[in-house]
């Protein structure tokens, strides 16, 4: 076969994996210019922020999806100094209203004619912070009625029971854990 045919063949094949990668990852992939106007992102970034097709790349800007409209200067400025920004916690708002949390990392890339660019994904965490917040606010119930749980039986036989209350639910926890590590 001739070098033409190969070379062709080559990016066929680049072709699809780029196609595959833009249909079926579950993260949010985009290309920004060092305004932070989006030019090409995949299918996950457009459903996570709940946008579709009429709203695609000419009409939205990444700093506009951000709730704190000061963070995108912040985490640009970051970028330019470090080259690179690695799981950073932003919410954001999707294209009806919604707030979501996400994971955000970049890279800058600049090019051989001296333009930046910003790669990066979007990670959807919302669920995750929903149960960090219930956790905290059970930490706070329970402490609450620990304290007053206290006061009311009496106090050394009460903490000698919670102590081990808490070693059980350690050693449950651990158990669990070398489970799921065994799988």
């Amino acid at each position: 076969r001739d070098e033409k045919a190969v070379a062709l063949e080559k990016l066929s094949e680049n072709e699809q994996i780029l196609k595959s990668i833009n249909e079926n990852l579950s993260e949010g992939i985009f290309r920004l210019n060092s305004r932070g106007q989006i030019l090409f992102a995949n299918h996950a970034f457009f459903r996570l922020f709940g946008l579709d097709a009429a709203d695609r790349l000419n009409q939205v800007a990444l700093p506009a999806l951000f709730v704190d409209k000061e963070r995108w200067s912040d985490l640009k400025s970051r970028v330019e100094i470090n080259s690179v920004l690695k799981n950073e916690e932003n919410q954001m708002v999707r294209q009806n209203g919604d707030r979501i949390w996400v994971l955000i990392s970049m890279v800058k890339v600049t090019q051989s004619s001296g333009a930046d660019f910003f790669d990066g994904s979007v990670v959807d965490i919302t669920r995750q912070k929903e149960i960090e917040r219930n956790l905290r606010i059970n930490e706070h119930v329970l402490r609450f009625l620990t304290v007053n749980l206290e006061k009311e039986f009496d106090a050394p036989a009460f903490v000698t029971r919670r102590a081990e209350l808490q070693a059980a639910a350690k050693k449950r926890d651990e158990e669990r854990e070398a489970r799921r590590e065994e799988r």
